[in-house]
């Protein structure tokens, strides 16, 4: 298991995101030129999917997306110049969601580093003939490398004018400054937005968005053209539901509120059907982008048409109505009670969500941390791959390295060669496909579900790999441990098996001084060991287990990057609030409790807000136990919120164990309530 491993050539480097990225292209049936348009040129598209060259992060997502691949399940590595340019957008973005006054002068320095060059004084001048400035910027670089560059500060710009067009709508700026700003960024990738429709382009969920906004500033009956056309757009089936629903919720509230302003009374079926498309759609994905919006002008429409039965005494289609205005009401309801107790706005104000990248890391850092984690001296880690400073510069991150040296080295280290990854090595796209569907089984508890879909998944992928190996160990263990295929101590076994394929298990020991990195599927063995240890009220070796994963959340705590890890923190965090239950540290659960709640709902992913929330019922419960605070109903709406909320995600194990609590509540009060009425009987008789 740790003998020598395979190593990239320089041939490899790009084979595998080309193979899928060409493997998606030929699912979707569009040209190259189709796939590339406005980005980059086809040569250069050709030699990205032959493998001859590795595009960088910008291009590589916004060539993906158009393919309708979402990135939210990716991890990725960036070399030092590419982390510090998306660390910059980063920090750009949060600026922005706060309407903080740095943004400007970040935006500036962005423009300065990134865009203008250093005789470039104002950034006003971007907009004058940047794409010849990029072409003449160093004389020494290549034919290829000069297109790359090319590629990437269409990219840039268009990032730029978006957070400034974002800026001004804030601002409540002129409608023609914002539609200036909104065009030329949409241009910048589509430069026919005005004179073709958008079901023949191929398109990013920024370029859609883009698209929303400078329509939303020109006049509605041609917004209401493009807005039919991106939604029929998004109805295409080959688009991942979770890119999907990244514009789809957006465009159907701006396309309702176009029609609702018209006043149209034969617009109300539509608009009916299109509001519960959108809301299917975010119970299908377990998000909430718009939601709050959506369900106000469900009920907007629905009252209105109660009023205008109401005129003409239609009383049978008034109770219908009635009906149908009820469950309306109590979502928003139960939202509106959620997000103003936990302090979230309900209203969403930008799609941020579409910018914000997950799971991205400096590479130079994964390799150092690596390294000395598994006590590997440099001259060792390097030896057949490059030389000793060239590894020291890596570390450091003082200087870029080229890809395929990178990719020896963390194979050499036992992580993925791939830049951009998901926890599978493979270019399969039906292995990707089954590897989602394999994960919502198992977190839906469809268990003989997920044991089908991973007998067919083991036939698409290789799993001498030791990476795919260590996936597969993990979910099949999980998976036949809860059928009662495997008892706890095969299961033991074979979580070891899986932690072992990338990372000794007495990894468990390291110094709390030490930095550490985890990948997913790492983090997944540990969580899984933690469970079988909290299965048994075994607390402090739950936590144990948790040990390095917390260390690595306080990290992404420490640099401001928790909505970046969205993912591991929305779980992790939540499962450390259900531990320091256990360890009957109420007040600090409560305090974890909340921070999930606030990310979730922040971050418009609400698939792990009934568990956090139960979590802090739970606290909030105990800490009013121990204070002798007399308890009062609040855990009855707190529980039925959980109840509603795994129903709106369509969590039926969760719909179950929530009904379950409630009775289980439910009965310890009564028999309480009756334990203590029959206390004061006797007290009285004896009296």
């Amino acid at each position: 298991m740790w003998g020598k491993t395979k190593l990239y050539n320089k041939r490899e480097e790009g084979n595998a995101y080309g193979e899928y990225l060409d493997q998606q292209k030929k699912e979707w049936g569009v040209t190259l030129d189709q796939l590339c348009r406005g980005v980059c040129t086809v040569s250069m598209l050709v030699s990205i999917l032959n493998g001859e060259k590795t595009p960088g992060k910008l291009l590589r997502e916004r060539l993906q997306e158009r393919v309708g691949i979402s990135n939210d399940e990716y991890e990725t590595y960036l070399d030092c110049d590419e982390y510090n340019e998306w660390k910059m957008q980063q920090e750009i973005l949060v600026l922005l969601e706060k309407q903080n006054e740095e943004l400007k002068e970040k935006l500036k320095l962005y423009a300065q580093t990134y865009i203008i060059y250093k005789e470039d004084k104002e950034v006003a001048e971007i907009t004058k003939n940047i794409f010849e400035k990029t072409a003449a910027y160093k004389e020494n670089i290549g034919t290829e490398e000069k297109k790359k560059n090319n590629a990437n500060q269409k990219l840039r710009f268009q990032f730029y004018l978006y957070i400034k067009a974002i800026y001004k709508k804030q601002q409540k700026a002129p409608m023609e400054e914002q539609i200036n700003l909104f065009e030329k960024a949409v241009k910048q990738t589509v430069p026919d937005i005005d004179k073709e429709s958008v079901i023949h382009l191929l398109l990013s969920p920024q370029e859609l968005d883009l698209i929303l906004e400078y329509e939303r500033c020109r006049p509605r009956c041609e917004a209401v053209v493009k807005y039919r056309e991106v939604l029929k757009y998004l109805e295409n089936s080959k688009i991942e539901e979770n890119s999907k629903v990244k514009n789809y919720p957006k465009t159907v509230l701006y396309l309702c509120q176009a029609l609702l302003a018209e006043k149209e009374i034969t617009a109300y079926a539509e608009l009916l059907r299109l509001c519960d498309s959108a809301i299917n759609l975010l119970r299908t994905t377990r998000r909430s982008y718009y939601l709050w919006e959506i369900l106000c002008l469900k009920k907007q429409v629905l009252t209105q048409i109660k009023m205008q039965n109401c005129n003409h005494g239609e009383s049978a289609k008034e109770e219908i109505l009635n009906k149908m205005l009820a469950p309306i009401e109590e979502q928003i309801k139960i939202l509106k009670e959620i997000y103003e107790r936990f302090g979230v706005s309900k209203e969403r104000k930008e799609s941020c969500y579409i910018y914000y990248g997950q799971d991205t890391y400096p590479i130079g850092d994964i390799i150092r941390i690596r390294r000395k984690m598994l006590g590997i001296k440099r001259e060792e880690l390097c030896d057949g791959i490059c030389s000793l400073d060239t590894l020291r510069r890596l570390e450091k991150k003082q200087k870029s390295t080229q890809p395929y040296i990178v990719q020896q080295l963390c194979m050499r280290l036992k992580l993925s060669p791939e830049c951009e990854r998901t926890e599978l090595i493979t270019s399969d796209i039906r292995a990707r496909e089954l590897e989602r569907e394999i994960r919502y089984a198992v977190n839906e508890e469809r268990f003989e579900e997920a044991k089908v879909l991973l007998e067919e998944l083991k036939t698409r992928i290789e799993l001498s790999n030791h990476i795919n190996a260590q996936w597969v160990v993990d979910i099949e263990g999980l998976t036949k441990y809860r059928l009662g295929l495997m008892n706890e101590e095969q299961y033991r076994n074979q979580l070891k098996q899986a932690l072992e394929y990338t990372l000794p298990l007495s990894i468990m020991e390291l110094s709390d001084t030490q930095e550490c990195y985890l990948t997913n599927s790492e983090m997944s063995c540990m969580y899984h060991f933690s469970l079988l240890e909290k299965k048994k009220e075994n607390w402090m070796e739950a936590e144990r287990w948790m040990k390095l994963i917390n260390r690595i959340l306080q990290n992404y705590k420490g640099q401001d990057q928790i909505r970046n890890h969205v993912r591991n923190c929305e779980l992790y965090i939540g499962y450390k609030a259900s531990i320091l239950c256990g360890l009957e540290k109420y007040e600090l659960s409560q305090t974890y409790a909340e921070k999930v709640m606030q990310l979730c709902l922040g971050m418009g992913r609400i698939n792990m807000v009934s568990g956090a929330l139960y979590d802090w019922m739970q606290s909030t419960w105990m800490i009013k136990q121990t204070e002798d605070k007399r308890q009062d109903d609040s855990w009855k709406s707190d529980l039925e919120y959980c109840l509603a909320l795994s129903w709106f995600c369509k969590n039926k194990a969760l719909e179950k164990f929530y009904k379950d609590a409630l009775r289980m509540f439910s009965h310890f009060l009564e028999v309480k309530e009756k334990e203590e009425e029959d206390f004061h009987q006797l007290h009285n008789r004896k009296n």
